[in-house]
């Protein structure tokens, strides 16, 4: 629910609210007062509550405001080029420290694995592939990220095997973004599988998952078909 507006946007409501933030924190403030805050660095002398208020009700979260384009943000009302370039700046920064975050530990095993996969793969198109090329110990060397378009199967394979052969790492993770209706494997997902496997014995590189990936869950196929074999 949205927090009741200020209403004072006198010239010291901006040093209150700073000043309440420095005593309390981002724990302190809803979201829609943490934009109000943040825009502060970007539009100056301007009540910004308006426009904080429309992001956060327009794109759900934070998160998705940062991830929101140029263009999408723009159709916003206060949101002008500047505004709307910083705000695509600032969220391809924190992007960029999460991942960090995320994939400074091994990645050997599903549970390690999937908090990465699910946040890499929270704004990429259905059917989009990555690679994940991992040291000795796990972490992560490169991520590769493509989208097939048609010849899923031979296009995936065919991209993995020229990255295979130039970087030639310990162990290799593949994974791809489904639809939210699905997570179960499908014929070409499996016929994927085999191949990136034996494409990774051929290259000596460890094959370790291919996974799929949705809005909430990471799937292993090669586990699952390790079980049902």
């Amino acid at each position: 629910m949205a927090g009741k507006h200020p209403g004072d946007q006198s010239k010291n409501h901006r040093s209150r609210l700073r000043k309440r933030y420095s005593a309390g924190g981002a724990d302190s403030f809803d979201d829609y007062l943490l934009m109000e805050l943040l825009l502060f660095e970007f539009i100056p002398r301007v009540d910004t509550y308006p426009a904080a208020h429309s992001l956060i009700d327009t794109f759900g979260s934070i998160e998705k405001v940062f991830g929101a384009s140029k263009n999408e943000l723009m159709k916003i009302e206060g949101i002008g080029p500047k505004t709307a370039e910083r705000i695509v700046f600032f969220g391809e920064v924190m992007e960029r420290a999460v991942a960090e975050r995320l994939s400074s530990v091994s990645l050997l095993t599903e549970s390690s694995a999937s908090p990465y996969l699910i946040w890499t793969f929270r704004n990429l198109e259905a059917d989009t592939s990555a690679l994940l090329l991992l040291d000795s110990k796990g972490r992560l060397m490169e991520r590769n990220t493509f989208l097939p378009g048609e010849n899923k199967e031979g296009a995936i394979l065919e991209a993995a095997g020229v990255i295979l052969k130039n970087r030639k790492p310990k162990y290799a993770v593949l994974a791809h973004k489904h639809p939210k209706y699905t997570d179960e494997p499908s014929s070409e997902d499996l016929t994927v599988t085999k191949g990136f496997a034996a494409l990774c014995e051929e290259m000596g590189t460890i094959a370790l998952e291919h996974y799929i990936v949705t809005d909430t869950e990471v799937v292993p196929i090669m586990h699952l078909s390790r079980d049902k074999g």
